[in-house]
């Protein structure tokens, strides 16, 4: 099992279409949904920090039903290139 960090940046990285923490943690749920770490502030906190070297990139704003802001991410050249370091998943 991936690092969650490894593993929010793996699950932008290999989606077809942007996503957003609201995607990642319905999509990580079964995965990670019983670590403490696994929270929607964490999972921003690490889109930022992913974001902030160049691996992945804002693509849209809008708000979840909640009223909340969403930021939607997709993957970059960079990023892409560098899944080839991750182990592939079973």
């Amino acid at each position: 099992m991936l690092p969650f960090k490894m593993r929010v940046y793996q699950f932008v990285a290999e989606s077809n279409r942007a996503v957003n923490a609201d995607d990642i943690m319905s999509g990580l749920q079964g995965e990670y949904g019983g670590e403490k770490q696994f929270n929607r502030k964490r999972v921003e906190h690490y889109l930022d920090a992913i974001a902030a070297v160049g691996m992945i990139e804002e693509s849209q704003l809008g708000f979840n039903d909640k009223g909340e802001l969403t930021i939607d991410y997709r993957s970059t050249k960079l990023g892409r290139d560098r899944l080839k370091y991750l182990p592939r998943k079973n």
